[in-house]
């Protein structure tokens, strides 16, 4: 029987290690997914208004969030899409929200 508690117990912090692991993992793939937002908002904050340069930047920052969508990584393309949109609507209002 006290096998039996051990083997659990092992069971139970062997899946919480491997769940803080994960964690952690997905903490920093989501901070690198928040940093690639910021990086292509810079570029379209540092074109010209009215310019190519700018909707370039702007359909950049769709390819994107469409990449990450079509690999299926549903959660990284809405944070994505959220600190871009955070950064260009919110809080820098160069693109208007509809």
């Amino acid at each position: 029987m006290k096998c039996i508690y051990y083997y659990i117990s092992a069971i139970t912090i062997a899946a919480f290690l491997t769940a803080c692991s994960h964690s952690k993992n997905n903490q920093r793939q989501y901070e690198a997914v928040e940093a690639a937002a910021r990086r292509d908002v810079a570029k379209v904050v540092d074109a010209d208004e009215g310019t190519m340069q700018r909707e370039h930047a702007v359909l950049a920052i769709k390819v994107r969030e469409h990449a990450l969508r079509s690999n299926g990584h549903e959660n990284e393309a809405d944070i994505y899409m959220s600190t871009a949109r955070t950064l260009l609507v919110d809080s820098l209002h160069i693109i208007e929200d509809r």
